[in-house]
């Protein structure tokens, strides 16, 4: 070999170390399950998009939209938690069984609370939001729970370091999901209940599944952690996942709301782009799972160098990733479009691009905020996610066209979070930095 092709091979090591360098440990495992279940979601919305048309397509976004913000809004703070007290205690600490058998309590408590609340209101649900189809109500019933499972399976194998199984489950759901579309398609199958099912029960069958094959570890009790504790923590970080959740589905809900009666079709539209645009954020959530864990145990070790050059590493990459995505929203975002879901679902370069922004702002803020719940500051990134809600909500009274009134709405309440979580994420940078040795400090420099 060439001394050239020796100084380009090593420069492409060094490279690929690099790059590989500003992801936390687990993630290559987790992003490859990513990737999986986003051909699979794709291929789920699309083919059921195919299917039902923009019309019979639009409840199912509404359901789909729903159910995301009330599952993962409401458990990932569960399984956020969860992973990072165990990684901070030790899996096998004397904390870690009650850490366990706590979170499990809270999350059976939201569960039913919100699958009551749901059978109670159920003919305003039928009536504004799915069409009047009793199937999509329960399929929203059954997702809920089967979500509380999947996250609170999630924690825990994080919290273990046990990517592998956390991977499995990962890709599981968006599997069960699309094989059971495609089934349908096969016999035939028009009405929207009954894709809208498998909304509900592909998470059930898919934490089944990986908890049978991997058999977690449950670690006995031996100390008791205190319900304020907990309690405190999650409420805290609900708020935030919460208001992550309804920045990023909270579009076609606000589109049925504000003009479904008038466009029956913008809320399936709308759920098409997003979903088209919101790739490099789906690919993120493998970024996401491993990143809390690892920058928990930084803290714990009082690694704050490492724990400030992970973040700056990983907020670069995702700019860069940001330039790219709009790029390709406004050259070939229209004919991905109507190629993925049909030519019947048509969103202009305009409104691509305004989401693929929206969708990458939020790139940003999750990284800085899953650094702050890392080292506890779970009020501050509580706190920075509302502000990104309220300013969407105030967005939305802007009186123009009904997509981009929207988007500019999107874009807005993720812009505002992002900057309350990096002002927050900043601000505790600098106290690493004056609490430091002066040693530790001219060391990192």
């Amino acid at each position: 070999m060439s001394t050239s092709d020796e100084g380009t091979t090593s420069l492409f090591t060094r490279a690929r170390r690099a790059a590989l360098g500003a992801l936390p440990p687990g993630t290559f495992p987790l992003a490859c399950a990513t990737a999986v279940a986003g051909i699979t979601v794709y291929g789920f919305l699309g083919l059921t998009a195919r299917v039902l048309g923009p019309v019979e397509y639009a409840p199912l976004s509404v359901l789909w939209s729903l159910v995301l913000i009330m599952g993962p809004g409401l458990f990932v703070p569960l399984e956020q938690e969860l992973g990072r007290s165990l990684a901070g205690v030790g899996a096998g600490g004397p904390l870690a069984g009650s850490l366990v058998r706590r979170s499990v309590i809270v999350g059976t408590v939201v569960s039913a609370f919100v699958v009551t609340v749901a059978l109670v209101g159920s003919q305003p649900l039928l009536e504004h939001l799915f069409g009047g189809s009793w199937a999509l109500l329960a399929a929203c019933c059954i997702a809920v729970p089967a979500l509380a499972a999947t996250h609170l399976l999630r924690g825990l194998l994080a919290g273990q370091g046990r990517f592998m199984p956390y991977a499995w489950l990962l890709g599981a759901e968006g599997v069960v999901r699309f094989v059971g579309a495609a089934l349908l398609f096969l016999a035939g199958a028009t009405l929207v209940g009954e894709y809208g099912i498998l909304v509900g029960l592909a998470p059930l069958i898919a934490v089944v599944a990986v908890a049978l094959a991997s058999r977690p570890r449950i670690p006995p009790v031996r100390e008791v952690v205190p319900w304020r504790r907990v309690i405190e923590s999650v409420a805290y970080l609900l708020v935030g996942s919460l208001g992550l959740q309804v920045l990023i589905n909270a579009g076609p809900l606000a589109v049925q709301l504000i003009g479904g009666g008038e466009q029956p079709d913008a809320a399936g539209r709308l759920l098409a782009g997003l979903v088209l645009t919101r790739v490099p954020l789906y690919m993120f959530q493998a970024v996401q799972a491993a990143l809390v864990p690892e920058l928990a145990a930084m803290g714990a070790a009082s690694d704050h160098t490492s724990f400030r050059r992970g973040i700056t590493r990983l907020l670069l990459a995702i700019g860069a990733l940001t330039a790219l995505g709009v790029l390709g929203a406004v050259t070939v975002g229209p004919a991905a479009l109507s190629l993925l879901f049909g030519p019947e679902f048509t969103l202009t370069r305009l409104d691509l691009a305004l989401l693929t922004l929206a969708s990458c702002t939020l790139m940003s803020a999750q990284a800085c905020g899953g650094a702050l719940v890392s080292v506890h500051r779970h009020a501050r990134a509580g706190l920075g996610w509302a502000a990104g809600v309220v300013v969407f909500g105030l967005a939305l009274l802007w009186p123009g066209p009904l997509f981009l009134r929207v988007e500019l709405a999107l874009l807005a309440g993720s812009l505002a979070s992002a900057v309350a979580l990096g002002a927050a994420l900043a601000s505790t940078v600098r106290r690493q930095r004056r609490t430091e040795p002066a040693t530790t400090v001219a060391h990192g420099a």
